[in-house]
């Protein structure tokens, strides 16, 4: 595991957003599959994110024209961070800053906190521009109109083994540039 910077996917563009997040594994898509499902049928709904892309943020080095050279220095500063493995309780649908729907655990486990702040401190640096207060959720859909906040019937259980080094690049999505292991 670890940073890997390959041949940049989709082109010559190096413009985006690099950030720490945990990607949503095969098995919390297919648990979330059937609510989307239900949600659009519902029309509470639009467009769905891409499931590819699910995941929760932990802290964002900020969006840079080289976001390349700047991964670099961010993996760099996850080689050195540690955490624990959790498990996160996905229990609320919830509208969010506009037009979506998310995915959002009622409490933040105490591991996922301390790894969220680790990487926060580590990105205070002046090479990053990194974005505060980010509140754990994943974006499942994009709405017409805010969707009704509730409690789910069935948490969606994600067992958190890794965290993940992300670009995401305007309209060409999201490529992992490293994974570190919790534990």
């Amino acid at each position: 595991m670890g940073l890997d910077l390959g041949p940049v996917a989709g082109g010559a563009s190096q413009e985006g957003e690099v950030y720490f997040c945990f990607k949503a594994p095969p098995s919390v898509v297919e648990k979330t599959a059937p609510l989307v499902n239900g949600l659009k049928a519902e029309g509470l709904i639009s467009r769905v994110q891409p499931p590819d892309t699910w995941h929760i943020s932990l802290t964002s080095a900020g969006p840079y024209q080289d976001a390349r050279e700047i991964a670099a220095k961010a993996g760099a500063l996850a080689d050195g961070v540690r955490g624990e493995p959790f498990t996160f309780e996905l229990s609320q649908l919830l509208p969010f800053g506009g037009p979506t729907a998310v995915l959002a655990p009622a409490i933040m486990p105490a591991p996922a906190i301390k790894l969220q702040r680790d990487l926060a401190l580590g990105l205070r640096r002046p090479a990053f521009k990194p974005k505060v207060g980010l509140n754990p959720h994943m974006t499942i859909a994009w709405t017409d109109a805010p969707v009704p906040a509730r409690r789910l019937d069935e948490f969606i259980v994600w067992p958190v083994t890794e965290f993940c080094l992300v670009l995401s690049r305007p309209k060409r999505g999201h490529e992992i540039l490293g994974r570190w292991p919790l534990g």
